[in-house]
């Protein structure tokens, strides 16, 4: 092709664009993140121009919290830092542009597909053996979550309840969850609120509880807090029962109340936790545990069942007698008993004896 030659008769004032920046971000910029870019640089130049969130929203006609992504883009980038007061973003640094290695020599990013792609390698030897990986999370293509309505708000919401910017990993975990749970806004925001509530703000957790709704069926808002309703007064009345009511029950905890709900019905737990309380005068989850789980094994699911297995064992104790406790030995008490038969040693101990004593 014929090469281009490029001239001007522009007299009027410009700014720089390093080179390092049309080379190595210039093709892979969205477009508002460009937009962005060159109109910061170009307000570096003129103090009067009026620069915050919603001036730059009105500018370009989007929605500030799209301004807010677009600009978060380039701190992920490594060319702007963010100031925050109050909540809101109130100051902005431009960083040195440093030059990177072209996209085609960089490693592709994930795009969204509707299936995992597994490649097949064909080999004349056996091949190893090797577990079945876990199932991924969902891959996406960040830039067209951006273009979502939605997914931007849940974003500004996420960062109005954490009071801080939403790092590139919160919202990774974020996209994760609002594809898992197949776009629906509301459930997701729900989600957010409801591991914020819980002391949960870490991308896992938000990831795992969104998993766990998709794996239960919890498609609506009205599902998840009916399912959340019966889940806390379950687990409210198990702590009570051990008589805790200042605090949330911790994770051991929480994975013991899992187990014994999936067992068993409320009150059997209960009744297990009444016992512990009855023995030890104290909480012990282990020990209740081991209750139930002696309950389990001898197949008791019932109160009509544990009574059976309570007469049983009293039974067996009867009949098979208690041993006496051994005499603890004293400095009065260190010599070997002796067990003498006195009927035995007082007994004729032959037939002259008997007529004798006849």
């Amino acid at each position: 092709m014929k090469k281009l030659s490029l001239r001007t008769e522009n007299a009027v004032s410009s700014f720089d664009i390093p080179v390092e920046f049309v080379d190595s971000y210039l093709a892979e910029a969205p477009e508002l993140s460009l937009k962005l870019y060159l109109y910061l640089l170009r307000s570096m130049l003129d103090p009067s121009v009026l620069l915050s969130v919603r001036d730059m929203a009105d500018r370009f006609d989007v929605t500030p919290n799209k301004v807010t992504l677009a600009l978060h883009y380039w701190v992920e980038k490594g060319l702007l830092s963010l100031g925050y007061s109050d909540g809101e973003l109130s100051d902005i640094m431009l960083l040195p542009v440093r030059k990177v290695a072209p996209s085609s020599e960089r490693e592709a990013p994930a795009k969204l597909s509707a299936r995992p792609v597994q490649e097949v390698t064909v080999s004349s030897a056996p091949a190893p053996s090797v577990p079945a990986p876990a199932p991924a999370s969902p891959v996406f293509d960040i830039d067209a979550l951006f273009d979502d309505a939605d997914f931007t708000e849940i974003l500004s919401l996420a960062e109005y309840y954490l009071k801080k910017p939403v790092n590139s990993a919160m919202r990774d975990a974020i996209a994760t969850a609002y594809l898992t749970l197949e776009k629906k806004a509301d459930v997701v925001e729900y989600l957010i609120e409801y591991c914020i509530d819980r002391g949960g703000s870490s991308p896992q957790y938000i990831k795992t509880v969104a998993g766990s709704w998709k794996d239960e069926g919890l498609t609506s808002v009205e599902a998840i807090r009916a399912k959340n309703a019966a889940r806390n007064k379950t687990v409210y009345g198990i702590m009570s029962s051990f008589g805790i009511r200042n605090r949330e029950p911790g994770e051991t905890e929480m994975k013991f109340i899992s187990e014994w709900t999936a067992d068993f019905d409320l009150p059997i737990v209960l009744e297990a936790c009444r016992r512990t309380l009855d023995t030890l005068h104290a909480p012990d989850f282990k020990y209740a545990n081991g209750i139930l789980k002696s309950w389990k094994d001898a197949g008791a699911s019932t109160m009509e069942e544990i009574r059976v297995l309570d007469e049983q064992h009293h039974s067996g104790k009867t009949a098979k007698g208690v041993r006496p406790a051994p005499v603890k030995k004293t400095s009065f008490h260190n010599f070997p008993e002796r067990h003498t038969d006195y009927d035995a040693l007082f007994a004729p101990r032959n037939e002259k004896e008997k007529r004798g004593a006849i």
